[in-house]
């Protein structure tokens, strides 16, 4: 069994599943494929191939799937992908999932694209959700570069980034006096 064959299997349901609005259809079908690919031995290749076309060709059909098979076995073989994935700023709908990677693999040559990732202004994501999951995923990543970039956002315009930052640097939230 290999990735491809799962996607093939699962793809045209999930699919048919959003279509039909079927909330617990959907994430049934999505639990099926991500125990399967969980159970896959070695597919990185495999994910590796397919990350670098998806980097690319950004809205290929899939693309979250193939994103969820990289996240149960992440690889320091997809980062040039990963990152322009990242980069692609159309990619907003990929872009939570691929720091959760990063994340996960905590590489250091991560560091330039996750700081660019903090930049980001998505309508879709008035919270910064993914600018606190990058700052986590920096903190993660360690070293006397990431803890400037921290710094620098502990003086942010928003409250959440900030008071994040701040965190990551003391390890003490506001309220924690």
């Amino acid at each position: 069994m290999t990735v491809a064959s799962l996607i093939l299997e699962y793809g045209p349901k999930i699919s048919l599943a959003v279509r039909e609005k079927r909330g617990v259809g959907i994430s049934q079908l999505f639990k099926e494929y991500s125990d399967c690919v969980k159970n896959l031995s070695l597919p990185e290749e495999e994910i590796d191939t397919a990350l670098a076309w998806i980097a690319k060709n950004i809205y290929t059909e899939n693309a979250d799937l193939w994103i969820t098979a990289a996240d149960w076995h992440p690889s320091d073989k997809y980062l040039d992908s990963l990152h322009a994935i990242l980069e692609n700023e159309r990619a907003v709908k990929l872009h939570e999932r691929v720091v959760n990677i990063l994340y996960d693999l905590a590489d250091p040559r991560s560091i330039p694209i996750l700081t660019k990732g903090l930049t980001y202004e998505d309508p879709s994501d008035p919270s910064r959700e993914l600018a606190l999951r990058i700052l986590h995923a920096l903190d993660k990543i360690g070293g006397t570069e990431v803890q400037r970039i921290l710094e620098s956002y502990s003086q942010s315009p928003s409250p959440r980034i900030r008071e994040e930052a701040l965190f990551l640097i003391t390890g003490q939230r506001p309220d924690d006096d």
